[in-house]
């Protein structure tokens, strides 16, 4: 399982993926989602894609 990656974007610069706890995931997704529910089909891969430095 991947754990972490650097890429570099020519427009945004240093960005890292990398894994988001699922209980962080879920938070995340009632406040954004559309529908501002957690689904069956969520949590089972959590990443998240932050500028390098703010991760």
């Amino acid at each position: 399982m991947i754990k972490r990656i650097q890429v570099n974007s020519s427009k945004m610069g240093a960005l890292i993926i990398q894994e988001v706890p699922k209980n962080l995931a879920k938070q995340f997704i009632i406040n954004n989602h559309y529908s501002g529910k957690w689904n069956a089909g969520f949590g089972l891969y959590n990443y998240g894609i932050f500028k390098a430095g703010e991760e």
